[in-house]
């Protein structure tokens, strides 16, 4: 005769006191027994769950909030005498951007404000500046890489060649961006966890956080 959940032997708090209750020590998949809103869960798959309930509508809000955020810092860098000289705002704000996620761990300001975090996949810490470098490297390396270049192509004396290559960078540059942000933009909408390319390469994943802009350092 089956029995009913009142049924059950009263389950302890500990989890690793699971052992102590025969009837769940013999089924290997004792966290059935548990009650949803009772059932432990282990650090790794807390993180998956968090990661699961971000919502996309705050990651797209947290993203418009640092390219807003980069914008106005290339604008007060593009006031300071002699550094903007070297540093014009656009390439501001693309730097800000790919390294956004190393600060106030693993939040930067859009993801701090929206309550989101991005962690490392494994250990669950904050993601630094390396990864943030590699998981939005991705989405502006061209750009940057744009920026870095076109001063090297006045050096070449062949207008036609200097044009060419011009156009080229361009081209290949618009075709990228037309092709890898959309691409990034769909497996955020369909996966399960969110992850795009970016997050493979960082080893990263978004979970939900609590705001906090006391640390702006990057481990």
């Amino acid at each position: 005769m089956s029995r009913s959940f009142r049924d059950r032997p009263e389950l302890p708090e500990d989890p690793e006191s699971m052992q102590d209750v025969p009837e769940l020590r013999e089924s290997d998949n004792w966290q059935t027994n548990y009650p949803s809103e009772q059932r432990p869960s282990t650090g790794k798959n807390q993180l998956s769950a968090s990661a699961l309930q971000v919502d996309i509508g705050k990651r797209l809000v947290a993203a418009l909030i640092d390219i807003t955020a980069g914008y106005f810092l290339g604008l007060a860098i593009n006031c300071i005498p002699f550094i903007n000289t070297y540093f014009n705002a656009q390439v501001v704000m693309i730097l800000y951007l790919i390294g956004r996620d190393g600060i106030f761990g693993g939040r930067g300001i859009g993801k701090n404000l929206m309550g989101l975090q991005v962690v490392d996949k494994r250990s669950g810490q904050a993601a630094g500046l390396p990864q943030s470098i590699k998981r939005n490297i991705v989405l502006y390396g061209p750009a940057l890489l744009l920026y870095v270049l076109s001063p090297l192509l006045a050096l070449i004396p062949a207008d036609t060649i200097r044009e060419f290559l011009g156009n080229a960078l361009q081209a290949v540059g618009g075709l990228y961006s037309f092709v890898v942000i959309p691409y990034e933009a769909y497996r955020v909408y369909s996966r399960a966890d969110g992850r795009r390319w970016g997050d493979e390469l960082a080893g990263t994943e978004i979970v939900l956080a609590d705001m906090d802009f006391s640390n702006p350092s990057s481990r």
